[in-house]
């Protein structure tokens, strides 16, 4: 049910629970802010007016956080907006086109001027634009990926079952000893091949060693003699990235 009280646009949920909830949902098509109502079904409207206007501050909160957070998604697919892949910086130009909000329609196109331009459908929104670049992402990563790994399973005679990739938000990588499955980091893919190579490496070692020990930093040692500066290096884009 959709209504307006106190000047919101207020959405109703009536269940069968015993609570009323109060959430600021955002429409990604009409982008406008509003307020969801969760309630019992023999909840009155009084009572609803009542507990909207008894949640004002909540809401007054609610909706800066929410005007916060879309700008920061307004600002992430704007014209002019950097973009990196793999240490280099590219800009980037959104290219609207009237053609059907399908995924096979998102493209992009990097042009001998620095620019990245990113074809979307008119009726498209930024979760879609999001995804989309997730997507390209990971898809690049897997590319610059393939003879890494073959590289270091030949060197070290160590051998993962799987290769995977996801956005993560405290680490780089990780390593399950047990089942030899190596999830890396995507956001890797927006920095120079080299971290992505070393982060491969230190998930390939706890293959043989699950921990941090003398054993493991002396197995880096052996395959990569930069191995600590690189990390260092790596810990100081974590700031930004993660």
């Amino acid at each position: 049910m959709k209504t307006i009280i106190n000047n919101y646009d207020v959405v109703i949920i009536r269940k069968n629970i015993k609570n009323m909830y109060l959430r600021v949902k955002f429409d990604e098509e009409t982008h406008n802010k509003y307020i969801q109502i969760t309630c019992n079904n023999r909840i009155s409207n009084a009572s609803i007016e009542d507990f909207i206007k008894r949640s004002q501050k909540q809401i007054d909160r609610a909706f800066n956080r929410e005007d916060t957070k879309q700008a920061t998604k307004i600002d992430l697919f704007r014209d002019g907006q950097k973009i990196r892949l793999w240490g280099k910086s590219y800009t980037l130009s959104l290219r609207w086109k009237q053609i059907p909000n399908m995924y096979k329609n998102y493209k992009l196109e990097f042009k001998e001027n620095g620019t990245l331009e990113f074809f979307v459908p008119v009726r498209s929104v930024f979760n879609q634009h999001n995804k989309f670049l997730n997507k390209f992402y990971i898809e690049e990563a897997k590319r610059i990926l393939k003879p890494l790994a073959v590289k270091w399973e030949t060197r070290t005679g160590l051998h993962a079952n799987s290769y995977n990739f996801r956005f993560m938000k405290s680490r780089w990588g990780s390593c399950n000893h047990k089942t030899k499955n190596i999830t890396l980091n995507a956001h890797l893919a927006k920095l120079d091949p080299i971290f992505l190579e070393y982060v491969l490496l230190h998930e390939i070692a706890h293959l043989k060693v699950p921990n941090h020990g003398p054993a493991f930093h002396g197995f880096m040692q052996n395959y990569m003699i930069d191995e600590k500066q690189i990390s260092r290096q790596l810990n100081k884009n974590s700031i930004e990235l993660l």
